[in-house]
């Protein structure tokens, strides 16, 4: 089973330079003081649950682990999604993941998918067995 639904990103420029200013990973390392960053979690543990409701997800727990691909069209470098993949991830946990940890959660993809209104969140069986590129020998070895 997979479970798919979107969270829609501000609708004017305006809104979205201020989500931007917000969330962005860069704003993290910045110095964004801890009270604001428990507001921003908050903020982000409401809205993805409005549409977990929204899009009629139930509230049942993966018996498997799980993968998470994250669809982005924000304009956004695509590591500085961490802070908001992490806070929706979090907003998951006793939802339809009983927990982030390796037992659980194998593997979050990041991705660009271009004309979209909304972020995509996709959270299906691990089926992924992407290995580490193993080292290549060399000849002066």
């Amino acid at each position: 089973m997979e479970i798919e639904f979107r969270i829609p990103y501000p609708s004017t420029k305006r809104q979205r330079t201020v989500w931007t200013e917000e969330y962005s990973l860069n704003k993290y390392y910045s110095g964004k003081p801890w009270p604001q960053r428990q507001k921003d979690a908050k903020f982000w543990h409401e809205l993805t649950t409005t549409y977990l409701t929204k899009y009629k997800i139930p509230q049942q727990l993966y018996e498997v682990p799980v993968e998470i691909w994250f669809g982005w069209d924000d304009g956004w470098d695509i590591d500085n999604h961490a802070v908001v993949s992490k806070m929706i991830t979090d907003a998951l946990k006793g939802w339809v993941i009983k927990d982030d940890t390796r037992k659980y959660l194998k593997a979050v993809h990041h991705v660009f998918i271009d004309n979209q209104d909304s972020i995509i969140i996709l959270i299906r069986p691990y089926v992924t067995k992407a290995k580490y590129p193993e080292k290549e020998s060399s000849k002066d070895e």
